[in-house]
Order: structure tokens, then C-alpha cells, then sequence
């Protein structure tokens, strides 16, 4: 009995590999935009602990060069906010970018799959059937093999 063979399988496994590898970048990209999400966290975490350092100052005697301190500092991490945000955005549009590969590369990948196995299920007919007419065959000839007189040997007729 012959072998099912898929005459597409070597695009399929090409397929699969770029899935694979989109799958990769798309994560990459989520870890990315996750660095920076706990970054910004961190910045605002930093930028209310000064606030309230700058409003526990400013209830007692500050030197104003600590409180212009405070203000340059707070305007840095303003500046680093606002330049992580802008990265937040990018990196957003670029894992948007990579899910939209990633899900064009799955459905590739199923609609080759959904062929073979349409394919293999019609090789299986195909078998079934062509098992089926051997077996009619071969009843046949053994139908017909009894039904006919065989000639009588001669030395059975002496």
C-alpha cells in the first residue's frame, strides 16, 4: 500500500518557521513594551517621591538651592517620561505591526493544513475503494473459478 505523501509539505514547513519566527518578534516587541511600561511606572513612582519631599521641605527651613534641585530634577524625570512615552508609542505600532504578521503567517500555515488533510482524507477514499475493488475482483474469480466445470482428467475416463 502506498505511502501518503503531502506535495506541499515543504512549503508547510517553511510556513511553519516563519510563524515560528513572527511569533518570536512579537515577543520580543511585547518584552519591549513591558521594559518600558515598568520604566514609566519607575519614573512616576520617582517623580511623586520628590513631590512629597519638595512638600515636606517646603513646611520647614530649605535651603532654596535644594528646592531648585528638586525642581531640575523633577524636570529631568518629566523629560524622561514624556521620551518613554513617545517610545511606548512606537513600540506599540511595531507590535501591532508584528501581531498583524504573525496572525497572516498562522492562518498560512492552517490553510496548508486544512489541504492536507483534505488531501490525505481523499488518498484514504481513493485507497479504500481501490482495497475494495481488488476484494470484489478476487471474489469474482473465485465465484466464477467454482461455477465452471472443470474437464474431466483422462485417466479418471479409463
Amino acid at each position: 500500500m502506498p505511502r501518503f505523501e503531502f506535495r506541499l509539505q515543504g512549503l508547510l514547513e517553511l510556513r511553519l518557521v516563519e510563524r515560528d519566527t513572527a511569533r518570536q518578534r512579537w515577543l520580543e516587541a511585547q518584552r519591549a513594551l513591558d521594559a518600558l511600561n515598568d520604566q514609566s511606572r519607575h519614573l512616576a513612582h520617582q517623580r511623586d517621591r520628590i513631590r512629597d519631599l519638595r512638600r515636606a521641605r517646603s513646611i520647614g527651613m530649605t535651603r532654596p538651592e535644594q528646592l531648585l534641585a528638586d525642581d531640575r530634577y523633577e524636570v529631568q524625570l518629566a523629560y524622561e517620561q514624556i521620551d518613554i512615552g513617545e517610545k511606548q508609542r512606537q513600540v506599540q505600532q511595531e507590535l501591532e505591526r508584528r501581531h498583524q504578521r504573525l496572525i497572516e503567517a498562522d492562518q498560512q500555515v492552517r490553510m496548508l493544513e486544512r489541504l492536507r488533510e483534505k488531501r490525505h482524507k481523499e488518498f484514504s477514499m481513493a485507497e479504500s475503494k481501490l482495497a475494495q475493488v481488488r476484494a470484489d475482483d478476487s471474489a469474482s474469480v473465485r465465484h466464477f473459478r467454482h461455477r465452471i466445470p472443470r474437464p474431466m482428467r483422462q485417466d479418471a475416463q479409463s
